[in-house]
């Protein structure tokens, strides 16, 4: 009978345990990914409101898959807007509220 209930317990604190990792795993990585959007939006700051998915991969130092996933992710057609630079025929990003107005996206609004 005692060692059905201190297996029980040992159970209960292990599962409760595992929980708390995971909350806190999990906690880490959505705090990870902020701190990436807003070192995103910094750099957008400085570029003059526009970014591409290849300029933040060399800034964050991650791959431009990863990249592009990141700014897709924060895409909400209001502070973020995506197109296609017409000069240069290239995906970009452009933070409207940041944007020096320079060359002409077809990003929709």
């Amino acid at each position: 009978m005692l060692f059905g209930i201190i297996v029980a317990v040992l159970v209960v604190a292990i599962v409760v345990s595992g929980l708390v990792l995971v909350q806190a795993l999990s906690s880490n990585l959505a705090e990870h990914e902020r701190l990436r959007m807003r070192a995103i939006a910094e750099l957008a700051q400085s570029r003059g409101g526009r970014v591409t998915p290849l300029l933040v991969a060399e800034h964050l130092d991650v791959t431009p898959m990863e990249a592009d996933r990141l700014l897709r992710a924060m895409v909400d057609d209001e502070h973020l807007l995506m197109g296609i630079d017409d000069q240069e025929g290239v995906l970009v990003f452009e933070f409207p509220k940041l944007s020096s107005g320079r060359g002409q996206s077809t990003a929709r609004r």
